[in-house]
Order: structure tokens, then sequence, then C-alpha cells
């Protein structure tokens, strides 16, 4: 388990952290559609906004800039659609976000389907599709599709955006100060809700992993009982918590860390894959010198 924790770790470290080394937007690129993108604000409620675009010869930009702003990470995906086989660049404000690659031809009749979440699904559709997690602040996503099954001029994406929970380091307390010498002890931790985030669409049937060493809460979150008490208000916005608490000496945290980061999946329709991170600073205090 630890070993699968280490490599979903990574994978999500690498998604929600890194973006291509190549792929800034040039000149020709805005010149291609003319500069002018039409807006179009995403919703960020896991909606699927979907545009379908005669574009002719690849490569070209859908006309299109979808935008958002939040105070919470953002799982962004986006899917090829109808028909598999399109591929595409997808920037955020012009820096290349991700490349969607589904390098098979499939010629003039390529499998279809008109259902987002089954293009999307991750583990088995032949549709291109991705996700990134960005963080907090204002996006701007434009798309340029690089190519597209021989004989068809359109091409169809699918977006959609969710903010996901920030993590709070024992609630309540600023300094956020970890005491290594307790190896036994609880460390509490807050999942926090807002406006854009229910904290009930965070998946407990998954791993609610915290810190390098994986640990995982002590108490029975299956339990429909336990789990109602863990949701709380913490922080006194007015919108519910997921409170959780995990063993000190299971979390691998070191001594002179300076942040912990929290991994866990939302609830998404057909995806085994669309987990998230959320960090938050802390300050430890050394374990005890053996003399």
């Amino acid at each position: 388990m630890k070993r699968g924790f280490a490599a979903i770790l990574s994978l999500i470290l690498v998604l929600s952290l890194g973006a291509a080394a190549s792929g800034q937007m040039t000149e020709s690129d805005k010149a291609e559609v003319g500069g002018d993108f039409t807006e179009v604000p995403l919703p960020l409620d896991c909606t699927w906004v979907i545009k379908d675009e005669v574009i002719g010869c690849c490569p070209a930009f859908f006309p299109y800039r979808f935008t958002f702003e939040c105070e919470e990470p953002v799982l962004v995906r986006v899917t090829d659609l109808f028909a598999a086989g399109d591929s595409y660049w997808v920037y955020d404000h012009g820096e290349l976000l991700f490349t969607m690659d589904n390098a098979t031809d499939y010629g003039p009749t390529p499998p279809w389907t008109d259902d987002p979440d089954t293009a999307y699904d991750l583990k088995t559709g032949p549709w291109a599709h991705l996700y990134r997690q960005v963080e907090p602040g204002e996006h701007s996503i434009t798309i340029k599709a690089m190519s597209m099954p021989t004989g068809l001029s359109n091409s169809t994406v699918a977006i959609s955006a969710r903010p996901v929970p920030r993590l709070d380091v024992r609630p309540g307390n600023a300094n956020n100060v970890i005491n290594l010498r307790a190896k036994g002890g609880v460390l509490t931790v807050a999942l926090l809700g807002s406006e854009h985030v229910d904290v009930t669409e965070v998946d407990i049937r998954f791993p609610l992993h915290l810190g390098a060493g994986g640990a995982t809460p002590i108490h029975n979150l299956s339990d429909p009982k336990v789990y109602e008490d863990h949701l709380q208000d913490v922080n006194r916005d007015g919108h519910t918590d997921l409170v959780l608490h995990y063993r000190i000496g299971q979390t691998g945290i070191k001594e002179g860390d300076t942040s912990v980061t929290f991994m866990g999946k939302m609830k998404v329709p057909n995806s085994i894959y669309d987990w998230f991170t959320c960090s938050d600073s802390i300050r430890t205090v050394p374990a005890k010198k053996v003399k």
C-alpha cells in the first residue's frame, strides 16, 4: 500500500506542480485566431462545458477562452468527445498546462460517444483525456487541436473545473507546530469547505493520506456516526469542514519540514485517477536526541 501511495503521490505532484518544459503560446498562435477568443466562464461545479468547432486543418485553436477564479486549488479536466482520435494542447494564460495525445488515427469511422463521462473514463476509453490541478487564482484556459482523425474537419472538447478543499493543520492554531517527540501523539487537520467546495464529496472509500508516510486517519470514517461527528465548522465560516486525526509517527514528518501534504479523491463519475492534493505550512519540534 505504501508503494502504491508513493506512486500516486508522485503522479499527483507532477500533475499539480509541474508544467511542460515548452509550449509558450507564440504570437503566430494568437494570430491564428486573430488573437480573439470568446470568453466562456467555466462553472466551478464539475459540470462539463462542451464546444464543437469546425477548425479545419490542425493545428488550430478553439476560439474560446475558458475562465475562472477560485481561492482553492482546482482540478481542470479536459476530454475529447464524439469521435475518438483528436489530440490537444491545453494552455493556461498562454503557458502549456498539459498535452492530451491520442496518436491513433481511427480514420473516417472512429469510436464515438456523446457522453463526456464515458469519453473521460481514464480506465478504458480511447478518447484523449487528462486532468491537472492548478493553484488558487485567476485562470484562462485555451485549447489547441494538434490532430484529428482522417476525413474529419470538426473537433469537440469537453472541459470542467472543480475546486478541492484546502488543508488546515491544527485548526485554530496559526503556528502549526508539530512535536516530533510525541510519536504516538495525534495530529488534527481539517479539509476546509467553502462556497465552492462541499467536503462531503471527498471520497472516504479511498485512503485519506497525510504526509510522506502515507498516514491514514485513526478513526473509522466508514461508520456513519463517526463520519458525522467529524463534519464540523472548525473555522466558523458557515461551511462544513472534514476533521481528521492522524498518528504523528505515521505521517513521515521529519525535523525541518516546513509543510505537509494531504492526498485524497473527490467523488467523480467513471474515473479512478482524479486524485487531489492540498498542503499547509508546519513547524517542527525536534525529536529528543539519543545520547
